[in-house]
């Protein structure tokens, strides 16, 4: 990972940096490339759009940099984290204690059955907290987002 200098002199660290990323998916024989050789960084307080045509690759960089998938080569570091280094255990603490993902269909990642308050803390039952720390935890989040 790399540093560069924030206008007043200081060293920022990047808070995404994708570094010759490539996935390959395979089936039954044949391949599909969905990224090839990506780059790029994001600091702290910058925005990106990703855009392009359908079956561009928008989804799979996405699914990589939220530790969903394993790249097929490169490096991907995502606050601090070297993904491509991760245990599948250590991926999924990842998921829960630094990246949120919003799935495109709701239907994908949201259990109708239950409100919105359950769904948000669904994932928080795998951590060393208590009942009443999850739900204000869900909770603050739920206000931020002003749901």
């Amino acid at each position: 990972m790399t540093a560069d200098r924030a206008p007043s002199g200081i060293a920022v660290a990047p808070l995404v940096e994708v570094e010759n990323l490539s996935h390959v998916y395979e089936d039954a024989g044949s391949s599909v490339t969905a990224l090839r050789h990506v780059e790029l960084r994001l600091r702290p307080g910058e925005r990106m759009a990703i855009m392009g045509r359908t079956g561009g690759g928008k989804t799979t960089l996405l699914s990589i940099l939220g530790g969903l998938e394993t790249p097929t080569s490169g490096r991907v570091t995502v606050a601090g984290h070297d993904l491509t280094r991760l245990s599948r255990r250590e991926r999924d603490a990842f998921r829960r204690r630094v990246v949120g993902y919003v799935w495109q269909d709701a239907e994908r990642g949201l259990l109708p059955e239950l409100s919105v308050l359950q769904n948000v803390l669904l994932p928080m039952l795998a951590e060393p907290a208590s009942q009443h720390q999850r739900q204000r935890f869900a909770l603050q989040l739920l206000e931020a987002l002003r749901l």
